[in-house]
């Protein structure tokens, strides 16, 4: 097995388990635009704060950013993300939601 589909079957396993686990606490995903007025997005944040702002009980969503930085050893360019966000989380909520994220990561 090559080590190009060694990594592409590793990345769709853990965006298949984060899924599933966000989808198991009631987030929605959603799909942003990657372009907007021309530019790459540096960011989601944006549209799923709007989402959520209109009752989403909590959005998250998993894709490509973009710096506009000279790529390096320790920086791409271009590199894969998840945003989420949720409306009023304890400390204790958010606590066990990055333990089961590291979990199945």
């Amino acid at each position: 097995m090559t080590n190009n589909l060694r990594m592409a079957r590793a990345w769709h396993g853990l965006k298949k388990n984060l899924r599933r686990a966000l989808d198991g606490l009631g987030f929605v995903e959603m799909t942003t635009p990657v372009r907007t007025n021309g530019k790459l997005r540096e960011c989601m944040e944006l549209n799923l704060r709007s989402t959520l702002a209109d009752g989403a009980p909590g959005v998250y969503e998993i894709g490509p950013c973009f710096r506009d930085d000279v790529p390096d050893k320790t920086h791409l360019s271009e590199f894969q993300m998840l945003e989420l966000f949720w409306t009023r989380p304890s400390f204790g909520q958010l606590t066990h939601l990055t333990h089961d994220l590291l979990e199945v990561s």
